[in-house]
Parts: C-alpha cells; sequence; structure tokens
C-alpha cells in the first residue's frame, strides 16, 4: 500500500491542508491587524481542548474521547492540534486513493468540498475519517473482523454507531453472506459498540460524576430530542451555511430513496450495485434523518456530518454520473425549494443557488465545469475558515 501513489496523495493532501491554513491565517492577518493561535479554538474546538486540558464536566460530556487522548498524548497545543489532523487526514486521503484509484480532477474535488475545512482544525472529523475509511476498506475486502473492530474504535470517537449500526444492517440485507455470518457480523459489531459506549461512560463519569452524560448533555445543552419537524426547513448562520445545510439535506434524501430503488431491484434480483455504496448511501439517508427528526427542522451542522466525511466526500464523487442518469435529485430539489418556501416567493429565490453545485457538477467530465467548481469549492473553504476564526456560524 505505502508505494510511489500513496506518498504523492499523501503529499497532495498535506500541503492543501497547510496551505489552506497559512492562507487563512494571512487574509485574517490582513483584515484584523493580529493573529492568534487561539482563533483556531471555536465551537466544538473549545471543548476538546478543555478536555484535554481540563477533563469533563456534564456540557463537555457530548464529546467521545479518543481524539482528546491522542491530542493530549501530543501536549495539547493548538497549533500541534491543527497539525495532527492534517496528518491523519492526508493519510486518509491517500488509503482512499489506494482503494478508489481516482483520477486527478476526482481527488481535487474531494480536497475542495468546502466543509473539510473541519478535517484540519481541532475537531475529531480526520480521526472519524481514518477509522471510516478502515470500516470502508473491511466492507470492500469482505474482512468480518475489520468490520467488528472498527466499531470498537469509532465508538471511542464519536457516538456515531447510532447510523453506522443500522447501515451495516442494511449493507448486510444486500450481501450474499449465509445468515449465520451476517448475525455474527452485526452482533460483535453491536458488542463492540456497546463495550465502548460503557468504557467511555466510565471514564467520563470518573471526572464528571454524572453517569451517561453524553445523552442528557446532548438535550440540556445542544438542544437535541426526538420531535416533529417544522417546515419551512432552517439553519444557524448566515445564508450561504443555510444553502451548504439544504444540499446536504437533498443528498440525504437522494440516498434514501437509491436505497429503496435498490432494494426493489434486489427483489427482483436486477441490482449490480457494488455493496459499499449501499453502506455509504445508508449513512448519509441516516444522518440527515437524524438531524431531521432531534433538531425540529433546523439543520445546523448537517454540512459537517455529511461532507466532512469520507462517506460524504465519496458520494459527492459519484454524484457527477448520478446526475447524468437519474433525474431523482433535480426533482426531490425542487419539490424541496417549493415545499421550504411556499410561504413568500423570496424563500424561494434565496435557495435557487443550491442548483448551481448540481448543474456544475451535472457537467463534471467538462473541464469548464471542474475549473468553476473547484474555483467555487475553494473560495468557500476561504470564507468558512475565515468566518469560523472570527467566531461565526460554520457547522
Amino acid at each position: 500500500m505505502f508505494n510511489n501513489q500513496f506518498i504523492k496523495d499523501f503529499l497532495l493532501a498535506f500541503l492543501w491542508g497547510i496551505s489552506l491554513i497559512l492562507i487563512s491565517i494571512l487574509i485574517f492577518y490582513i483584515n484584523e491587524k493580529n493573529f492568534q493561535w487561539v482563533k483556531f479554538l471555536q465551537f466544538d474546538a473549545v471543548h476538546y481542548y478543555k478536555i484535554v486540558h481540563i477533563g469533563y464536566n456534564h456540557k463537555r460530556s457530548a464529546f467521545f474521547p479518543l481524539f482528546p487522548w491522542i491530542w493530549k498524548t501530543l501536549n495539547g497545543y493548538i497549533s500541534i492540534g491543527i497539525l495532527m489532523n492534517t496528518l491523519i487526514f492526508s493519510i486518509t486521503f491517500a488509503i482512499v486513493n489506494q482503494i478508489f484509484q481516482w483520477n486527478y480532477w476526482q481527488k481535487v474535488l474531494f480536497l475542495s468540498i468546502p466543509s473539510s475545512i473541519f478535517y484540519f482544525l481541532p475537531y475529531s472529523e480526520s480521526l472519524f475519517a481514518l477509522i471510516s475509511v478502515f470500516l470502508l476498506y473491511a466492507i470492500i475486502q469482505k474482512k468480518d473482523w475489520g468490520i467488528i473492530f472498527s466499531f470498537l474504535l469509532i465508538s471511542f470517537s464519536r457516538p456515531a454507531f447510532i447510523i453506522l449500526l443500522p447501515s451495516l444492517a442494511i449493507y448486510l440485507i444486500f450481501e450474499s453472506f449465509t445468515i449465520q455470518r451476517k448475525i455474527k457480523i452485526f452482533s460483535l459489531s453491536s458488542f463492540m459498540s456497546i463495550l465502548a459506549l460503557w468504557l467511555v461512560n466510565e471514564y467520563q463519569y470518573s471526572q464528571s460524576q454524572i453517569s451517561w452524560g453524553f445523552y442528557t448533555a446532548q438535550q440540556t445543552f445542544w438542544d437535541n430530542h426526538w420531535r416533529i419537524p417544522r417546515f419551512p426547513l432552517s439553519s444557524y448562520g448566515d445564508i450561504h451555511i443555510f444553502r451548504i445545510d439544504l444540499f446536504c439535506f437533498v443528498i440525504g434524501i437522494s440516498c434514501g430513496f437509491l436505497l429503496i430503488i435498490n432494494l426493489f431491484k434486489k427483489i427482483k434480483k436486477q441490482s449490480s450495485i457494488e455493496k459499499h455504496l449501499i453502506f455509504i448511501y445508508a449513512y448519509l439517508a441516516g444522518i440527515c434523518l437524524l438531524v431531521f427528526l432531534t433538531r425540529g427542522g433546523s439543520l445546523f451542522s448537517l454540512n459537517r456530518f455529511v461532507l466532512t466525511t469520507v462517506y460524504g466526500g465519496i458520494f459527492i464523487i459519484h454524484l457527477p454520473q448520478i446526475l447524468r442518469n437519474n433525474y431523482l435529485p433535480w426533482i426531490l430539489l425542487s419539490i424541496l425549494i417549493i415545499l421550504n418556501g411556499y410561504s413568500h416567493i423570496k424563500h424561494i429565490l434565496v435557495q435557487l443557488p443550491i442548483f448551481l453545485p448540481f448543474i456544475l457538477l451535472s457537467f463534471y467530465d467538462k473541464k469548464w465545469s471542474k475549473i468553476l467548481i473547484i474555483l467555487l469549492f475553494i473560495g468557500f473553504q476561504l470564507y468558512f475558515m475565515q468566518k469560523f476564526m472570527l467566531g461565526l456560524w460554520v457547522a
């Protein structure tokens, strides 16, 4: 695996991340006349930093310990956390390209996704991406114990098993394994998740004295609980953030319908889809459904949960082909914009720019389209990074 191409892909991602950070610092310094590393400690990064240096309390129990453990081992400096995440993401990117053998334009598209700024910030996204690649590789190679132990690691990094376990179950429906093998994989993956969850709780309780604090913290401090969603949909932040969150919601709905379509094809024994794509569709549909049902129609942070994951990035690479061969995303996008803007025509008009990335991606076989969307995405990476450093909401 560690061949010349692996090294080239690693260096491409590493230089991309370092360049993004340095250019963002330069822009920030020109505009604000000063810069300190603490500007990268915003939102969740603050909580991770406090876990490293202070430990858990009730509010910080919403965050899982694997990333802060590693960061603390490296002394917990902000700059070290950024460098560490850039290195982890670069390894992840190189592994992904060993698996899928993307061409140059596909690699740059993956790197330029706007929300991928979180791979380079003091967040757990890079670590989650690396473990997600291990899980995906195990699924593709049909390595049972690779799948099972990936769930153990994932469950120490973040509570994503809530979506990933149902996604695993859906994937196993499509696999040609025996019933006994499917039961073994799912039951042991579930056991690993529960074991990790219990150990995380014990560790957090030793510091916060609150049992199962990550559940109550989500509801108490982030208002995440089951409820009936409201229309029109909303988000937190400016109109650009709302548009990218809505863009991700369309991706999630599309993945849900693609799952249903492929399930009917499987019943008719006509499905020829690669099984790992079923797992990816299930994850993306599941995370959108979870946000939709637990945040009452508010989509805040959805762009990070979708696009700053290996699964979302892989879907974006496949999206040009999906858009060319399937009218479904266009139909869903049109319906959603009408539903979401039913109260006034201006609400429809402000959502129309969401069509632009879909249009450019549908023509991604054309060089002009490649250049335009990558420039657009890079511009939003730099814009989002400035907002983040100013303490303004991105995701």
